[in-house]
């Protein structure tokens, strides 16, 4: 195994409930946890991690999987956060759709990727009615 290809599939731990509070993918699980340690833009997962810090505890980084691919890598991911409840990724974490997206219907992702590509991301309203619409449709 390439180590720099490898993707490790990881799960962010809390120390006081030993509870899975986040999964994600990455290829340095100790940059990574500094990153998350720092990274403001999922608020619900910045909150837990300043409360930890409170406390003088941090996340415990699990590491679940190493894969070979990219696309191994992913679908472990995606299947871990549909099957865990409560996560922190569900709650602000944007890309956790595109990603349903690709899995299920390569052809919608693709349509969602002409839109970004042709429109920019400036057309936020629209790609965010055409999540919508997808997720309402796989309910």
């Amino acid at each position: 195994m390439n180590l720099e290809s490898t993707k490790i599939v990881y799960s962010l731990i809390c120390p006081i409930k030993k509870e899975i509070k986040y999964i994600g993918i990455t290829n340095n699980t100790e940059t990574r946890l500094k990153s998350h340690l720092t990274c403001k833009n999922n608020k619900a997962k910045y909150k837990w991690i300043q409360t930890l810090k409170e406390f003088n505890k941090e996340p415990i980084l699990k590491i679940i999987k190493k894969c070979n691919t990219v696309k191994e890598a992913e679908d472990l991911e995606h299947k871990l956060i549909e099957t865990h409840k409560d996560l922190l990724n569900k709650k602000n974490h944007k890309n956790y759709t595109v990603k349903s997206i690709y899995i299920y219907d390569i052809e919608k992702y693709n349509t969602f990727k002409k839109i970004i590509k042709n429109k920019g991301t400036s057309m936020s309203l629209e790609i965010n009615n055409f999540i919508n619409n997808f997720i309402n449709e796989n309910k």
